[in-house]
């Protein structure tokens, strides 16, 4: 069960690093405006949390308007009214995926993705461990016979 879950942390962990190098190889500073501001509840481990998103449109290379929305605090989120500027970063090859160029800050996403990285090596490892330990026990061979 732990290599799974630490397979499992294993992708996760991977296919957010992709993206993140995907945006920082392929990302294009742009001017977004402001549509609307949200709230969202999200309920992790019996605990209810506020998030504070900004809904906004951006033309990308000169390509009609997309949409996009990002997570932002509520200092920020409070601050915000429709019509305001917003930096964002989109994917040059890919114009309708975006984020914030504030969410852009590689320091704090390079910290959970080394979380992410530790917490899947140690799932792999201590059920590695366990798997090898297990088949120890049962006396059998690895060879047959």
């Amino acid at each position: 069960m732990a290599i799974g879950l630490g397979s499992m942390f294993v992708l996760l962990v991977w296919m957010a690093w992709q993206e993140d190098l995907d945006f920082q190889r392929n990302g294009m500073p742009a001017v977004a405006r402001v549509t609307s501001k949200d709230t969202r509840t999200e309920i992790v481990h019996r605990v209810a949390t506020t998030k504070y998103v900004l809904w906004y449109t951006y033309e990308a290379a000169g390509q009609s308007h997309w949409m996009g929305i990002g997570d932002v605090s509520y200092d920020r989120w409070e601050r915000a009214h429709a019509g305001d500027d917003l930096r964002i970063v989109y994917l040059r090859d890919r114009p309708e995926r975006s984020r914030l160029a504030e969410a852009a800050d590689i320091r704090s996403e390079q910290t959970w993705l080394w979380a992410g990285a530790v917490v899947a090596a140690v799932l792999v490892l201590t059920g590695s461990i366990l798997a090898i330990y297990a088949f120890l026990r049962s006396g059998r061979s690895a060879v047959p016979d």
